[in-house]
């Protein structure tokens, strides 16, 4: 204390440093508790997760075969199980019952069904819903090849390395929001690297400051408007083009390797539950005039739900409240606007046979 006594500057200086540091672990523990920065994993109580790390180590985004795992959080719970292919539904077999319409319908977590058990997820509801309307003539199975946090890159990868082979009948690629985002954050074929293992675009430089702090997050987003994505304003409206145009790339690539095995590909567009509820706009609109002009056969979800009567107050009723995925309702109606386009072509099969 005598030092202090001699240089009263250095003890005042002591005084507002101690209180810096008080006002920032204040401020720290406001912003926690007001959870507004929270990232999707800590709403749910788990620790930050960085969008740039890469879980997997493959070319694959797969679970492993036979994996069994829960689906646990605050509004549903319920355990999964992966089949030979590392995807949820039955085991997958090459052989089929003589006259069996064989439907693989192939996307991330709106697919997979995230948020319903298994015979309430959008494929399954569109199997019911087409053996019901054919009375199983022709019988109809629609596997569930989606996986949660995949995206249209890793689903071609898939579909082509680990699905051909299965000799589909039809396909349906689905592709929404998270898409965009996702091939921002990950790039495009650039990923895959030659030893079979992927690599995604690199975090900023303070991202580990960000991840432990929730006043850095604030300053990041709030000062220095950096989004979720940490990009800038100018910087996201590019990024996000980018995207759509390596997305259309690859949606073009599929087209072509189902066209050349004689496979019809529809490429199904659906909103996010912002988009529905919230009058945010539709961030489908520019892939879907790309497929148009690529003369890609695709489907408008959307467009589909809005004609059917879901304005924003009615199609809360689809979504969980917090998670954003749908319930069975909201795959149910999905189930319901894809079987329009498939029915149509199940249709023209059987034309042609009586002819």
């Amino acid at each position: 204390m005598s030092f202090f006594r001699r240089h009263p500057a250095a003890f005042n200086l002591l005084i507002l440093v101690v209180m810096f540091v008080v006002m920032l672990g204040m401020a720290e523990m406001y912003f926690r508790y007001n959870g507004k920065y929270a990232t999707f994993n800590e709403t749910y109580g788990k620790p930050y997760h960085s969008l740039f790390a890469t879980d997997h180590r493959s070319w694959y985004h797969i679970y492993e075969p036979h994996q069994v795992t829960s689906q646990s959080l605050k509004e549903y719970a319920y355990s999964i199980r992966a089949n030979n292919e590392g995807l949820l539904d039955k085991d997958f077999i090459t052989t089929r019952q003589p006259g069996t319409i064989r439907i693989m319908v192939i996307g991330d977590s709106f697919v997979q069904g995230m948020g319903a058990v298994a015979d309430s997820t959008l494929p399954k509801q569109l199997e019911g819903i087409l053996n019901n309307h054919f009375k199983n003539e022709p019988a109809v199975e629609v596997w569930n090849c989606g996986i949660g946090n995949s995206d249209p890159f890793f689903e071609y990868r898939l579909f082509a390395d680990r699905l051909l082979k299965y000799q589909p009948d039809y396909v349906i690629e689905v592709v929404n929001f998270t898409d965009i985002s996702d091939v921002i954050l990950r790039g495009g074929n650039k990923r895959f690297n030659p030893d079979s293992s992927v690599t995604y675009n690199q975090p900023p430089w303070f991202e580990p400051l960000y991840a432990k702090s929730y006043l850095a997050r604030r300053v990041v987003h709030d000062v220095l408007r950096y989004n979720w994505q940490f990009l800038r304003p100018k910087q996201e409206i590019a990024a996000r083009k980018n995207s759509e145009v390596l997305i259309a790339g690859v949606l073009n690539d599929f087209e072509k390797l189902c066209s050349s095995n004689h496979i019809p590909l529809l490429v199904a567009f659906h909103p996010g539950k912002n988009e529905m509820t919230e009058n945010t706009g539709y961030t489908m609109e520019g892939l879907i005039h790309d497929c148009d002009s690529l003369h890609i056969h695709r489907s408008d979800i959307r467009a589909c739900m809005v004609s059917g009567g879901f304005n924003a107050e009615k199609a809360k009723a689809l979504y969980w409240p917090v998670d954003g995925h749908c319930n069975r309702f909201g795959y149910q109606v999905f189930a319901e606007c894809l079987s329009l386009p498939v029915m149509q072509y199940l249709d023209s099969l059987k034309y042609a046979n009586l002819k």
